[in-house]
C-alpha cells in the first residue's frame, strides 16, 4: 500500500467513523470515489 492510499484510506475512515467532518458534501464526486476505495481498500488489503 503506497503512502498516498494510506493517508486517504485513514482520512476516509475517520469521515467514515465521524470523528472528522467531511470536507465536502457527501453528494461530491470525490468524496463518493474516496468512500468506494475506502470500501475497496477494507476488503481488498485490510481485511486480506
Amino acid at each position: 500500500m503506497s503512502l498516498i492510499e494510506l493517508s486517504a484510506w485513514i482520512e476516509s475512515y475517520l469521515e467514515f467513523e465521524g470523528v472528522k467532518q467531511p470536507k465536502q458534501a457527501t453528494d461530491s464526486p470525490s468524496n463518493n470515489v474516496k468512500h468506494e476505495s475506502f470500501v475497496f481498500t477494507r476488503r481488498g488489503k485490510i481485511g486480506a
